[in-house]
């Protein structure tokens, strides 16, 4: 399930000199996440840079988590397509 749930401008949070962290504030409807822990993931949605939080209990253990439209089964694919391609070259004896 995609659907919008707000729109949020990331903001700086500056804890101290030096250090700068982008900061995004989810909508008042999501307050029961206050205090809990997210892994987050790098994905791609629509062909852009997207961003996945998944509330976890243990951080050390992060869920398991299908990307069926990520980067990374982009990468194993590629990686599939560039096996074949060897193996047609081996069969075809070219270098």
């Amino acid at each position: 399930m995609n659907r919008p749930v707000g729109k949020s401008k990331v903001s700086k949070l500056i804890p101290k000199k030096g250090v700068v962290y982008p900061f995004v504030r989810l909508p008042q409807e999501y307050e029961d996440l206050v205090g809990d822990t997210v892994v987050i993931y790098e994905t791609e949605h629509e062909g852009k840079r997207a961003f996945l939080l998944v509330p976890s209990d243990d951080p050390t253990n992060p869920p398991k988590v299908e990307h069926t439209d990520s980067k990374i089964n982009i990468d194993k694919r590629l990686s599939s397509i560039e096996t074949d391609i060897k193996e047609i070259k081996k069969m075809l004896k070219v270098r």
